[in-house]
Order: structure tokens, then sequence, then C-alpha cells
């Protein structure tokens, strides 16, 4: 968190663990409890305690913030309070910032949710819930890796090309060479994708009507444009729900209103 004498920190408490893995962890707008940042850009460092992120604090005219993000663990907890703590002491000696220290901004401690909950965009939970499909239906994760290019290049795969649109508007133009995702099959990475890596429905495990309107539901949530991608809503009204009774129905409407108007 000492890349650069400008930076400043922040910590947010008590998520679930399992929200520090997922992709939209990593990047995109997260309008937090105490409106410290305004967009997460890109990943810093991940430890046993939990990880910590690359921000953006348009509020402070665009100034260059790393957010802390702890693990919902007991022991994590207390440990960053303490850190916290030692970090304004040092500040409060050094309160014209002589010494270019990391100075804390803020913090919160939220215990018990998720990015969803605090006001991330449906589009990205309509992603996450099709790879939860997927994952339910095959039993392994639809994007087996950690690491962002080979990630996108999973993607590719198995959903076919990045729309153009969205890789010119993207701020990670090192992934990309002319358009193209920039990789070599011939490494160990590359023939592991290459082999393990196939268009989504090569995946069905039976050829009948039930299966397909399953995979053709998860194609529409995991289409990369999120502005074309399908809405809860719209995913109630899909053919693969067409079983559904009018109380279920009516329950899982009423999931997804309360979804529309975080």
């Amino acid at each position: 968190m000492t890349r650069k004498a400008t930076w400043c920190a922040g910590s947010a408490i008590g998520f679930k663990s399992d929200d520090l893995g997922s992709p939209q962890a990593s990047e995109g707008h997260v309008p937090l409890l105490f409106s410290l940042l305004d967009e997460i850009v890109g990943s810093l460092g991940e430890g046993t305690f939990g990880k910590v992120v690359e921000c953006v604090d348009h509020a402070r005219g665009k100034s260059q913030v790393a957010l802390k993000i702890i693990k919902n663990v007991g022991k994590y907890r207390e440990a960053a309070r303490l850190e916290i703590n030692v970090l304004k002491k040092i500040k409060e000696k050094d309160k014209e910032n002589k010494f270019n220290l990391v100075g804390v901004v803020g913090s919160a401690e939220v215990t018990g949710f998720s990015f969803t909950e605090l006001g991330w965009a449906q589009p990205c939970d309509v992603w996450s819930t099709g790879c939860i499909l997927f994952e339910y239906y095959r039993g392994f994760t639809l994007f087996q890796t950690h690491e962002n290019r080979e990630h996108l290049v999973m993607m590719e795969k198995i959903l076919g090309p990045i729309p153009s649109h969205m890789v010119h508007k993207t701020r990670k133009q090192k992934y990309f060479h002319n358009g193209n995702l920039v990789w070599d099959e011939n490494t160990s990475d590359g023939r592991y994708v290459q082999e393990n890596c196939k268009p989504l429905r090569t995946y069905m495990l039976h050829d009948s009507l039930e299966h397909a309107q399953l995979f053709d539901l998860m194609r529409r949530m995991l289409e990369f444009d999120p502005s074309r991608r399908i809405t809860f809503s719209e995913a109630l009204l899909h053919p693969f729900f067409a079983g559904l009774s009018a109380e279920e129905r009516m329950l899982c409407g009423r999931g997804a209103s309360r979804d529309l108007s975080r």
C-alpha cells in the first residue's frame, strides 16, 4: 500500500470470505457504506487475512487509494482494527504529511453482507448466477483460474469473442493487441486452456429439450455486454422455468423485485 506517496488506505472489515475471490470483487464500481471509494481498478495483493485492491477515489480528485478487505473471521477483524489504530496514531505524528506515510481515509465494518448487497449492479449478479448454475450442473467451476489474462482467454474459448466495442473501451489494454487477446497457446497454460475449455453447449450431459433450455438460459446470463445480458425478471420468463407453479413464480418474482430495488 506504499507504491506511491499519494496513496491513502481504507478498510472494509467483515466481508464474506467467498466474496474475495470473485471476479466482481476485482474490478468495477463499488458504492461502499462510507462513500470512500468510487471505482476498483485492480488487485494489489492477497494474503491470509483478505486482499488489497487498487481504487480510484473520484470524490478526491481521482486520487489513488488502496482498499483492504478483510475476511469475516473474528481474529482477522480484530487484527484489522489494531492495524487501523496504529495507522491513525502514526498519522497523528505527521499531520503535515512530511514523511509520506500511508494515511487512513476511512473504514467501515460490514458483517454478513456481500458486494451485491452494497449496491453492486445487477448484471454482475446475473453473470455470477450463470456461473453458479453451470457449477451445479457439472460439479466444477466454469472458469478454473485466478489469473486475469487466462480468465479472459477461457471466456473467449467458452463463450466466443469479446465484443470489439468492449475491448476498445477497457482500460486493461495490456491484455490486448490490435483488438485481440495477447496469449501464447504454445505455453503450458495455453495448452491447458486449449484442451480443457470448449464452447459452452459441449458441456451438456444430455441432448434433451430441458438441458438445451438450461444452456440457452446460462448463455443469456453469460452475455459479455451487460446492456444485452438477460435480467433476473426476464430470466423467470425463460422457457426453462415454464414448469414453475404460480406460487413459485410469484415468490421468485418478489425476489427479483427486491434485487431491482437495491
